[in-house]
């Protein structure tokens, strides 16, 4: 894992998009994405990639399966 790199590919993808901000340490800063049901069981999970969007797709597929 590079950070240096990471930041970039973070800042290309920003400056694609015309996202403006502060890039002082958020691009090493990593987050994901939980689905829960009603009794608090995980259907879904993702962990952040730095400079990879989320599967949206996935995501869609998750909320889809709670009703």
């Amino acid at each position: 894992w590079r950070p240096a790199r990471a930041c970039r590919v973070v800042g290309r993808r920003m400056k694609a998009k015309n996202i403006e901000g502060s890039m002082v340490g958020e691009c090493l800063l990593l987050g994901g994405v939980l689905v829960v049901d009603k009794s608090g069981k995980i259907i879904y999970s993702y962990q952040e990639k730095t400079g990879t969007p989320a599967p949206i797709d996935a995501v869609e597929e998750a909320l889809a399966r709670l009703d």
